[in-house]
């Protein structure tokens, strides 16, 4: 699913990009298991909030799950690299929008 989908789903469920969502919501809209989610928690690859005992990430996650998961899997990545790399990626993305705002 690329980031294109990802905001159409989003904006379906009616979810804005800093909106706190359950961890069984985040691994539906990822297509990702519920415990490889965890275990990103647990590796400080996600970050995660906790409240009445149930695990909530942000919307924004999403898009950086799913990338994170596709370096793991195409590179046999390890999750600290694939976040690293999730990161460099989302500042070029980052960039790449402010040259084309500056370029109106």
């Amino acid at each position: 699913m690329e980031k294109r989908d990802i905001d159409t789903l989003m904006a379906d469920l009616g979810w804005g990009p800093d909106e706190w969502i359950p961890l069984e919501d985040m691994a539906r809209a990822c297509r990702l298991d519920v415990q490889w989610i965890i275990e990103r928690i647990q590796d400080d690859v996600l970050q995660a909030t906790y409240r009445d005992g149930r695990t909530y990430l942000t919307c924004a996650t999403v898009w950086r799950a799913q990338k994170i998961e596709r370096i793991e899997r195409q590179f046999d990545a390890d999750p600290q690299l694939a976040a690293l790399m999730a990161d460099l990626m989302e500042e070029i993305r980052s960039l790449r929008q402010q040259l084309k705002l500056a370029g109106r």
